[in-house]
Formats: C-alpha cells, sequence, structure tokens
C-alpha cells in the first residue's frame, strides 16, 4: 500500500510528505510539498524531522492535515501542507481542510476495511486533528460482526490464499438484512503478507435484474426447443450478407444438417445447391417480394437433404424485420416438412381425375335421377352420348330434353308415382325397355340400379347404369375399361386413407452465451467547488488513460462523452446531495465507455460545500450483455408471437396456462368467449365446448403429454358462431429427466375437414356405381352362357354342341372373376387362387361327373391384378378342361393336380395329370387345336412362357411375372 501511495502522489498537485511515525523523520516527499514550504526543487529533506523541515519554511505560517497509515508492521504519517488563510493559525487550529481525505473516503458507498492475517480489521482510515500525533487503531475480529460461520470461512479463506499469493482475490456471499438476503461483492487487495484492503459492495439489484432476465429468456427458450419445426432468425447487413442469429435444432431431423453444417452453406453461398433447379426461379422471386413489399411470404419447394439423392418438399413460412425506419434488415421465418401432405394432395388429385375420365369414359350410361315424371338426370356420365345422342349438358336438368321423353311409349303403361312404389320394397331394380335416339332410331337398353332414400326412408332418387342391348359385342370394351377404373378406384380408396398431416414451428432458439464480466478496481475522483480534479485513484489513470499530472486540475466535465449529462449529474448533486446512476465516459483518446457512478457532495465540519467525490466502475461489458439478453429476449417474443395462424400456449402438468401468443387469446375471445390468464386451467375452459365422450379423451391425451409423450390429434370444438375442428400438436417440454410443462401447438382445419367428407362421399357414390358396372357385366356375361345354353337343345352335331360348351366354360371364367370383383371392396386385384379352386371344381363336376377324377391343389394366397386374372383363367380353362376331355378317355380314374405359387414376384402355376400324355413331338405352338392357340396367345398377353412335359402324363409350368 505504501508504494500505491508514494506512486499516486508523486505527480500530485497536493503537497505531500510521508514520514516514520515511530521518529517523525520524512521518508518521502513530492515536489509540490518542497514548493509549499518555499525550498529547492532539489532540496534534500529526506532523513530529517518533521519540524526542522517545517523551520525551513519561508513562505509564512501553514497547516497541516494528517492521517495515520500502517504499512508491513510499521506506522506512518501522511502529512498535507494547507495554506494558513490568515496569519497567526496554529498547526493545531485545523480548519475545515484537516477532514479533506476523511471526507473523501467516508462519502465512497462501498465498505472498506483492512483486516490482518488473525481476522482482526479496522476501518481503512484514521485521523489525527492534533498536530504531529496519531490516534491508535480500533481494532476488532470478525466474530465481533456476527456472521454467519460460511461467510466467515469464505473471507479468512480468500484472506489467506490472497495473502500467500499476494493476488487480489474477488468472491461473493449474501447475508440477510431487515428480513430479505442481500447479496455481496467482496474484493481483497493485499498490502503485504500479513494485511489486506477488503472493499465489499451490494450487488442484490444487479442480480436480481440478471436472474429475472435469464429466467424469461430460458422459459422461451424451453418452449421453442419443443416446437418440431425449424424456426430461425436471420439477419442481413448493410452489405447483404446473411447471418444466423438463431436455428433450432430441429433442423438435422428435418434437412439432416447440423446447425453449424447448414450455417457453412450459407456462408460460403451454396444454399442454392441444396434446392431443386425447378424451383429455384420462384425461390428467388418470393425472396425479392419479401424485400421490397416487407409482408409475409409462404411458399413450398424441394429440398435435398443431407446424403440424399430425394428431395423433401419444404413448407416454409418467413416473416420480414424492419428497423425503426422501416428498412429490410432480415428476416425469421417457420419451415416444416410437408412431403407426405404434398404427395397425398398430388395422388388424390390424379386418382380423382383418373376416377371421374374411367367414370366418364364407361360403355353406356350412369346415372342419379330424381323421381318426378320427367325422370329428370342430375348427375350422368358421357356414355350418355352414345346411347341416346344427347349430350350430358342437353339432359341433365332437362335443359334441353328429359329423358322420360325418350322412353318409347310401349313402355309408358305405369306413372312414376306407381313405379317407385313398387321399387321401395325390392331397393333394387332391373328392367329392359326400349328409348329413341337422338337421330330417331330405336335401342333397347337394359337400366339396373337401386334406390336412395334420405334419413327418414323416403325415396329421393335413383342410381344404376343403362347398358345398349344392341352392342354386345362391345363387351370386351367395355371390360378393358372397367379394369381401368377399379384399379383407378382402388388405389384411390388406398391414398384417402392416408392423414394429411400438417406440423408447423416454432422452434427452438439458440444458444445463450453469458459473458463473465470483469470489472477493475472501482474509479475513485474528488473535485473542489469549481469542478477541478483534486484526488484520483490509481484505476482513475488506468480508466481514463490520463497520467496524474494530466488529470489533477482538468475539469471533470471534460471526463464526461457529453456536456449535457455532466449538467444533469451536477444539477443532481446541488439538489439532493447526491447521485447514482449510469453515465457516459470519454477516454483520453476518445473512446466512450459506460460506467455506473455514485457521487456526493463533500461537506466540512460546519456543512459548508467544499467539493464533491464520487466512485464509478465501467460497466460496458455488462451493459452490452444485458442488452444482449433483452434483444434476445425480443426476438424469441416476436417469433412467438408472429405465428397469425397458429395458436401457441404451454400449460404445466396441471393444466394451468403458463404463457400464450395472441392469436391463442383472440381464439378463446372470439370463439369460445373465454378470457385467458396466466394460471387458469386450460381444460375447464373448454370443457362446455367439446362433447363429453371427446372430453375425456382429450384430458387422456394431454395427461399423456404430461408423462413425456409426444401427440398430435384432432378434435371438434363448438364455438359461439358454429362447430370449428382443431388439429393440436403436444410435445413435453422436458428438464432433466421430468416433463415440466407442454408446449401446444393448434390451428384451425374445419375446411379440410369439409373437404375430406366431400370427397369421401364422392368416392362412395362412385363405388357403388362401379360396383353396379361389374355385377351387370357378370350378369351380362350370364345371359350369354344362358342363351347358348339354349342354343344346345337345337344343335344335334356333336362338334358343334363341343364348341357351344367350351364356349359357355370361357364366359364362365370371365363371369366368376367379375362376381369375385363384385362380391369384394379392392377393385384393383383378384383372390386368384379362390378364383382357381372354384373354376377347377366346376369343370370337374362339368366334365368329369360320370368318372372318379381326384382333384388336387396346392394353392398358395396370392393376388393378381384384373388384367392378368381374364387371360390366366381362360388359359387355365382351356388346360383343365383338355385334360379332363382327353387325359382320362380310356380310363375312369385318374388325378388332377394343381398348384399356384409367387415367388420374387414371380407367379407360377402347374397344371398335370397322370393320363395318356401327350403324342411324341408335340408342341404347343404348332398345334392346330383352337383351345391351345388360345392358350399360346394369351401366353404372350401375359408375357409369360408355358412348358410342356409328357412324362408319365402331361404337365404344363406357366410362369409370368406379377404386374404392381
Amino acid at each position: 500500500m505504501l508504494n500505491e501511495l508514494i506512486s499516486f502522489f508523486e505527480n500530485s498537485n497536493e503537497p505531500v510528505a510521508i514520514i516514520n511515525s515511530a521518529d517523525e523523520l520524512i521518508v518521502h516527499r513530492n515536489e509540490e510539498f518542497l514548493r509549499k514550504l518555499g525550498l529547492r526543487k532539489n532540496q534534500k529533506i529526506i532523513g530529517i524531522s518533521l519540524d526542522e523541515a517545517l523551520n525551513l519554511n519561508e513562505t509564512g505560517e501553514i497547516r497541516l492535515a494528517r492521517a495515520t497509515i500502517e504499512h508491513e508492521g510499521k506506522k506512518y504519517g501522511l502529512i498535507r501542507l494547507v495554506d494558513a488563510g490568515f496569519n497567526g493559525v496554529k498547526d493545531e487550529q485545523k480548519p475545515e481542510d484537516s477532514h479533506r481525505l476523511e471526507l473523501i473516503i467516508k462519502t465512497i458507498p462501498d465498505s472498506f476495511y483492512i483486516i490482518d492475517r488473525d481476522g482482526h480489521y479496522r476501518e481503512f482510515y484514521s485521523l489525527e486533528e492534533k498536530s504531529g500525533t496519531l490516534t491508535k487503531d480500533e481494532r476488532k475480529t470478525l466474530a465481533d460482526r456476527n456472521l454467519p460461520k460460511k461467510v466467515e470461512i469464505r473471507i479468512l479463506a480468500n484472506l489467506e490464499r490472497g495473502l500467500e499469493t499476494m493476488d487480489p482475490q474477488l468472491f461473493y456471499y449474501d447475508l440477510e438484512r431487515d428480513g430479505e438476503i442481500v447479496d455481496l461483492e467482496a474484493r481483497l487487495i493485499p498490502f503485504n503478507n500479513n494485511e489486506a484492503l477488503i472493499i465489499i459492495r451490494d450487488v442484490s439489484e444487479f442480480n436480481r435484474s440478471k436472474r429475472e432476465l435469464l429466467e424469461v429468456n430460458d422459459r422461451l427458450r424451453k418452449v421453442l426447443d419443443n416446437v418440431n419445426h425449424i424456426i430461425y432468425d436471420i439477419k442481413i447487413s448493410k452489405e447483404g450478407t446473411q447471418e444466423f442469429q438463431y436455428i433450432s435444432p430441429q433442423i438435422e431431423k428435418v434437412y439432416g444438417y447440423t446447425i453449424d453444417e447448414y450455417k457453412a452453406i450459407f456462408k460460403e453461398n451454396r444454399e442454392l445447391e441444396l434446392y431443386h433447379p425447378e424451383d429455384i426461379g420462384s425461390i428467388k422471386q418470393k425472396s425479392k417480394e419479401l424485400r421490397e413489399d416487407k409482408k409475409p411470404i409462404s411458399h413450398t419447394y424441394r429440398f435435398k437433404r443431407k446424403d440424399s439423392k430425394k428431395y423433401i418438399y419444404i413448407q416454409e413460412d418467413v416473416f420480414p424485420k424492419t428497423n425503426e425506419k422501416g428498412k429490410y434488415n432480415g428476416n425469421f421465418g417457420i419451415a416444416k416438412d410437408v412431403t407426405e401432405k404434398v404427395m397425398a394432395e398430388r395422388q388424390l388429385q390424379e386418382r380423382e381425375r383418373a376416377l371421374s375420365t374411367l367414370f366418364n369414359h364407361l360403355p353406356g350410361m350412369a346415372y342419379r335421377c330424381s323421381v318426378d315424371d320427367h325422370w329428370t338426370m342430375q348427375v350422368l356420365s358421357t356414355g350418355c352420348y352414345n346411347l341416346t345422342g344427347y349430350t350430358r349438358e342437353e339432359l341433365i336438368g332437362n335443359k334441353k330434353v328429359s329423358y322420360a321423353s325418350l322412353i318409347h311409349p310401349d313402355f309408358k303403361n305405369k306413372s312414376s308415382e306407381q313405379i317407385v312404389n313398387e321399387l321401395d320394397s325390392l331397393g333394387e331394380y332391373s328392367f329392359e325397355y326400349k328409348i329413341f335416339n337422338k337421330d330417331g332410331s330405336d335401342r333397347w337398353v337394359w337400366d339396373q340400379g337401386e334406390v336412395v332414400k334420405d334419413e327418414n326412408g323416403i325415396t329421393i332418387a335413383l342410381e344404376g347404369y343403362i347398358a345398349d342391348l344392341t352392342e354386345r359385342k362391345d363387351s370386351e370394351q367395355q371390360k378393358i375399361r372397367a379394369e381401368l377404373a377399379e384399379e383407378a378406384n382402388i388405389a384411390l380408396e388406398e391414398e384417402i386413407q392416408k392423414r394429411i398431416i400438417a406440423q408447423e414451428e416454432l422452434a427452438t432458439t439458440q444458444k445463450l452465451t453469458n459473458s463473465i464480466i470483469h470489472s477493475s478496481i472501482d474509479t475513485i475522483m474528488a473535485a473542489d467547488r469549481d469542478g477541478k480534479i483534486t484526488t484520483v485513484s490509481p484505476s482513475a489513470l488506468r480508466a481514463f488513460g490520463y497520467s496524474a499530472k494530466e488529470l489533477m486540475g482538468l475539469k471533470g466535465s471534460e471526463l464526461y462523452h457529453s456536456s449535457s449529462t455532466y449538467a444533469a449529474v451536477m444539477h443532481k448533486l446541488k439538489s439532493k446531495g447526491q447521485f447514482t446512476g449510469e453515465v457516459e465516459n470519454i477516454t483520453k483518446d476518445g473512446k466512450v465507455f459506460i460506467s455506473y457512478l455514485s457521487a456526493s457532495i463533500l461537506r466540512d465540519k460546519n456543512g459548508m460545500e467544499i467539493g464533491s467525490m464520487g466512485v464509478s466502475r465501467d460497466i460496458t461489458k455488462i451493459k452490452k450483455a444485458e442488452n444482449e439478453i433483452i434483444m434476445q429476449k425480443r426476438k424469441l417474443e416476436s417469433i412467438f408471437e408472429s405465428s397469425a395462424n397458429m395458436m401457441i400456449y404451454t400449460i404445466d402438468k396441471e393444466f394451468k396456462i403458463t404463457s400464450f401468443n395472441r392469436r391463442f387469446a383472440e381464439i378463446m375471445k372470439t370463439r369460445f368467449n373465454a378470457n385467458i390468464k396466466l394460471g387458469s386451467n386450460f381444460i375447464e375452459h373448454i370443457k362446455n365446448h367439446i362433447k363429453s365422450d371427446y372430453h375425456e379423451n382429450l384430458e387422456r391425451l394431454y395427461k399423456r403429454a404430461t408423462k413425456g409423450e409426444a401427440l398430435e390429434f384432432e378434435g371438434p370444438m363448438v364455438t359461439t358462431n358454429g362447430n370449428m375442428w382443431i388439429e393440436t400438436f403436444l410435445s413435453p417440454i422436458i428438464v432433466g429427466s421430468q416433463t415440466k410443462e407442454i408446449s401446444c401447438l393448434a390451428h384451425e382445419v374445419t375446411d379440410k375437414k369439409m373437404a375430406e367428407w366431400k370427397l369421401k362421399e364422392s368416392i362412395a357414390e362412385k363405388d357403388v356405381l362401379l360396383k353396379e358396372v361389374h355385377h351387370r357385366v357378370k350378369n351380362n356375361l350370364q345371359v350369354i352362357s344362358s342363351i347358348l345354353n339354349l342354343q344346345t337343345s337345337r344343335i344335334t352335331d356333336d362338334n358343334s354342341l363341343n364348341i357351344i360348351r367350351e364356349s359357355q366354360d370361357r364366359i364362365k371364367s370371365m363371369s366368376f372373376i367379375h362376381e369375385s370383383l363384385y362380391q369384394t371392396t379392392n377393385f384393383s386385384s383378384i383372390k386368384f387362387y379362390d378364383y382357381i379352386d372354384n373354376l377347377s371344381r366346376n369343370l370337374v363336376q362339368t366334365y368329369a361327373y360320370e368318372k372318379n377324377i381326384k382333384l388336387e391343389t396346392n394353392l398358395e394366397k396370392v393376388d393378381v391384378s384384373l388384367d392378368q386374372a381374364i387371360p390366366c383363367g381362360l388359359v387355365l380353362n382351356e388346360l383343365i378342361s383338355n385334360a379332363l376331355k382327353y387325359a382320362f378317355r380310356d380310363t375312369s380314374e385318374g388325378t388332377l393336380r394343381i398348384s399356384l405359387k409367387e415367388e420374387k414376384n414371380e407367379i407360377e402355376i402347374k397344371v398335370e395329370d397322370n393320363g395318356v400324355g401327350m403324342p411324341e413331338g408335340f408342341r404347343v405352338e404348332n398345334t392346330e387345336s383352337l383351345g391351345l392357340q388360345l392358350v399360346q396367345t394369351l401366353i404372350e398377353q401375359l408375357e409369360g412362357t408355358i412348358k410342356l412335359s409328357t412324362n408319365e402324363g402331361t404337365k404344363y409350368l406357366i410362369t409370368f411375372v406379377k404386374q404392381p
């Protein structure tokens, strides 16, 4: 400490000397001390007594100000020369200047103590007004202060460490004062190996403010970290470069890139490599709109995930940021993976288009009509033109002609009311009649369908299918169209089972770093009544960059960045006697820094103002940290409130609302008439707006979320102006291993649900019509078979009779397929194993009813498409019927084996018998048999192969690749 005082006063304008208290000999003096005594600049007085030095005085009488200090076990006196002010005043008559140093130290807002290794402490100063004498320090121990034991131990431990290392120590502790906990900062500065200076400051208010800011920031960060979408914040500099202020950790889950990897891509301007080339133009256009219009945008584009050649669809909502002048300076946004949603929507649109196309290209006319006297058509397929000559537009709504006017008069013997009464009990109908074509020709039609009733059981319409009986030869074309329609319908049915999942976000926030702010030793300054600096501490020299000589006598206003700030400080000092607050100071080289200043007016013992003093600390780093925290808080709050269509809220494990955004409050007020407040029970607010059974399920879902399970669901709500559907995403906020709160995202999906219901209703109607088509095609084939059967009674030629029966078998094989389609809900494929079993047993009963032919089947459960089922069924019909007719001609017993299996998407069918076999050199492709020629043609249609083996009977092996 002695060296610091010597250094401090070396260039001071104050006349100061230091003496050894034991012998009163001068050990140091500055040049101002010599000048004050009227001595020469280099005159030696070191080593002489203070009295001898005073006797050398040639300037008249002076007064002394004296203070006692102790250093390394020795006591020293601090002597300051003061003008007498009038003749005859003695040294012992010290006026107000004798208390100058004491007043400076006493006005410091912090506590200053000198403490030794044994825990004894005393005040930092000790002054004596009597000239030439020193007071005895009043010593106390830490025990006298009744400090908590842990505080006393901490002080002594830091004291021991500081005295051992001779390094300053900084530590913290807290005490209870007036029922409140006070946070204290302690600085310990060693003087020697036995004593040190302790400076104690109250930092409670600063710590409380910092904790509150960190708590708010932590809450917002947890909410955003648990949002499943990517949330980001980008700052754009004046030069146009982009810098990420925040990216939520969900980026790695969605994009596959870590935060650092993604930032590096943007820094290197490689982000366009991640977008699909076809989408780059629209992305640039959207970016331009964002910059120029400064309005939120929403767009969907394709993005290539890390380590993947495939693109995913990203829906991104971007919100522009502007400065106080309205200039665009960045944006933040929410991005989510909507690949499943986009693909599902496209597939639904394509399937609906295909189904509509197939529906309108069906042979004949599918319809829905009213039950009035005009049979007014409501829905018609485009096939009506080929059947009647009139277009859909001319027939629907009787715009040009009514369907009733097209019916031949011979079939108008009943009114529409009578017909409906007859159909009410049947439900289904099927009849034939004649109609007039637009060109005047007659056509026989076959009309089949069913009645449509409302919820009261009253018939309101007829739905059916009208086929042209005069064009039966066109049945194959009808069959192909029906197959295509079935394929499209089953694919559409599969697609509508997928849920369209909409995910939004919010997410999470960047990691905040807390800078550890190290302040220097506090700056101490004093000034006289004119504002000129008279006393400074060594820390002030380091803080402001001046030497002691430069600072002494300098106006205090020179150290303030703004003269108005200095004027405000002085005004407060003059009016209140003290000032506490933040000010902007300026160093010698023009650097501005922020200080926390505590200043007071100095008064003498008579209460007269003699100057001012202040203690300040450089808090520039602390202010910067506070501003960063505040800015981060504002950013998070801005993201939290920016989701215009998304309700964001958090609840605790007791369903009490802990935070919510503006959109949530608006919806709850306008749609549910609920005034939301923090701490209110969310379930209680909404339970009167949902059905009791759904309320119980909803509460169970929220309870599952409190146990750490992320959920998403949707459900109906009863609002003040009707029903609405809300889709909700629940994400638990987990701290440690426990769920503390639930982050909730919700938005209205009423329009989506209405569209989904309408689509399902439309598809259901088309399913009924397509099922009717297959039923009628099957009936048509059965009618043809029955006609052929009637024809056989008039045929006497056996060869002709066999041809007719073979044709009947082929028709039956196709009829079985349409019967299978009519009886199933899956129109894209046939259970081929059931089909083979039915076909083979029917043929055995037909051809081998007088013989003992054993049928053995080994059929795996294989499904095939309609395109492959019909030709394959005809092939099996030919092979099985040939075996039954020719293989067992000379015997009444035999075995027919049929097997079916699928391996690696290839279907293998075997038909074998133990009959007489084939002639040597027989080849299927060279036969003149119509049946086997048909087999060869159908195998080529299947793009398959057929192999024949004639060892021990006849064996056919058929293989072809299964169509998807």
